[in-house]
């Protein structure tokens, strides 16, 4: 008779045991699944970020974008280093010509007596009319 009696007394003990291994394993997955779908959020708004910048730098056509003078294509700095050597550059902008839809680069440099030009070039450097 003790046996039945402490087998019964022990019932409770193991379910209550069981439900409180069940609500720790519910707030770790509950736990789990916040902390990843924020993981998964913050991707998501990196991505859209990274999206929308790159659609500021490509210029619809006709729009004209400012581009770091650092980030022109090597091509491009290369022909300004050969052929404006005694030019200063102060401003990029990267656009797109509205009967091609090639992409230019329209540099401003300043020559030696303090007037500002533009000169605008294609990706591989060469230089395109100024009929845009």
């Amino acid at each position: 008779m003790a046996k039945q009696i402490k087998k019964i007394i022990s019932k409770p003990l193991k379910l209550r045991m069981n439900m409180k291994t069940l609500i720790k394993t519910i707030a770790a997955a509950l736990i789990f699944g916040v902390v990843a779908f924020n993981q998964s959020a913050v991707a998501q708004v990196e991505d859209q970020g990274d999206q929308t910048m790159e659609q500021k730098q490509t210029p619809q056509q006709g729009e004209k974008v400012e581009v770091q003078i650092t980030q022109l294509p090597s091509a491009v700095n290369e022909s300004i280093q050969a052929d404006y050597a005694d030019r200063k550059a102060s401003k990029a902008y990267k656009t797109t010509d509205p009967r091609t839809g090639a992409v230019v680069y329209e540099i401003h440099f300043i020559n030696p007596q303090g007037v500002t030009e533009a000169v605008k070039f294609d990706e591989e450097g060469e230089e395109v009319e100024d009929d845009l």
